[in-house]
């Protein structure tokens, strides 16, 4: 019996098959690998891309859903001067024992991976979602199915789609956007869509969206004071940033000092309340407050 500390129990089996790994390194612009590692948004994407792949490869090849599985393993390698490389691999293998030959097809037909590799990007831009724009998180339009749904409750379309433009194109993650239609017709939305929640919080501070080279930041007013917080993306260093260059971290003990400063994109939302509430004190106190 499971003891009454355990949440839950996962039987497995060991088996020998065929398997296809694709690896990359963690490197600039990268955040820094021991952050990212451990992170959550990283780990999201990674088993978004991992599950768009493995849809993406069944359905060019025709095979049947589930006859491929897949995983992730993270790893260091020390290099020549003794530190540690860390590396990402996305493996694919064939759920039969003994494997049949069918994540080996890619290797047999390497011309066919640029094609896949663009419908997973359409597939992660939201193109496949079931609203036609683009969930939130993971649909079963684009994403959740029965075989991943141990993992519903963290795969991220969106970090996915971040990390998937990057290793593909080299552009550096930027949480400024959403899906596809956003970069094109909207491409501040997500910041859009932060301010309009902070705004709601304290009616002292306003809270809204402004563009600064075509990039998104939040202006926070509070009476005649007026300051600039860049929601920057949890996936890449603040350095790489397009716009946040200059700008300093945002502490709750300094944060009327500093005009300009950032912070994660995804740590902003979980702490809108502290951050407004902070931004509040610095209002003058109405006739009710000192009652």
């Amino acid at each position: 019996p499971i003891g009454a500390g355990a949440e839950s129990l996962f039987l497995g089996m060991t088996f020998r098959s065929d398997i296809v790994t694709f690896r990359f390194k963690l490197d600039e612009p990268l955040e820094e690998s021991f952050h990212l590692i451990v992170s959550r948004e990283f780990n999201s994407a990674l088993v978004a891309i991992k599950e768009a792949l493995i849809t993406e490869v069944q359905s060019f090849f025709k095979y049947v859903n589930r006859e491929i599985g897949g995983g992730i393993r993270k790893f260091a390698i020390k290099n020549n001067d003794g530190d540690n490389d860390y590396f990402v691999e996305i493996f694919l293998f064939d759920q039969v024992s003994g494997g049949a030959g069918l994540v080996t097809e890619m290797t047999n037909n390497v011309e066919a991976l640029p094609r896949i590799f663009s419908n997973i990007e359409h597939r992660l831009s939201g193109l496949e979602c079931t609203n036609g724009k683009g969930c939130d998180k993971a649909c079963v339009g684009c994403l959740l199915d029965f075989r991943n749904s141990r993992e519903h409750s963290i795969i991220d379309r969106i970090q996915g789609m971040r990390l998937f433009r990057f290793l593909k194109t080299g552009k550096v993650p930027i949480a400024d956007w959403a899906n596809h239609d956003e970069e094109q017709n909207n491409p501040t939305s997500q910041i859009e869509k932060l301010a309009l929640s902070l705004n709601r919080i304290d009616e002292r501070v306003d809270v809204d969206c402004v563009t600064n080279n075509g990039y998104g930041e939040l202006r926070i007013q509070v009476e005649n004071r007026e300051f600039k917080l860049r929601p920057t993306s949890s996936l890449a260093k603040k350095e790489f940033d397009p716009i946040a260059s200059g700008y300093r971290p945002w502490a709750r003990s300094n944060a009327s000092e500093h005009k300009l400063t950032f912070r994660k994109y995804e740590v902003i939302e979980r702490e809108q309340i502290d951050i407004v509430s902070t931004y509040a004190r610095l209002a003058t106190p109405s006739l009710d407050d000192l009652v």
